[in-house]
């Protein structure tokens, strides 16, 4: 599964999910608690990252700064990677 997770509000999800066709959930988290936890914030602020949580609940990997452009592929080689891994 696909989350997606940002202080912003559940209207402006909403509205950017459908303006960009998002096959994948949004989450507003207002009080920044999911973003404490995961340690994705700099001075108040969200740092841009993607984390691969394996069904154990565990995390299998983290990728910080990361750049739209391409990120999914690198992700999704990733996966199969470890989807591979998981199999063996």
């Amino acid at each position: 599964n696909i989350v997606g997770i940002s202080p912003d509000s559940v209207v402006s999800h909403k509205s950017f999910a459908e303006h960009y066709k998002l096959p994948f959930i949004l989450l507003a988290d207002a009080q920044k608690i999911a973003l404490s936890v995961y340690d994705i914030l700099e001075y108040g602020k969200v740092k841009r990252t993607t984390f691969l949580i394996r069904p154990d609940g565990l995390i299998a990997k983290k990728y910080e700064n990361v750049n739209p452009l391409g990120h999914a592929l690198q992700v999704q080689g990733d996966l199969e990677v470890m989807g591979a891994f998981l199999k063996a």
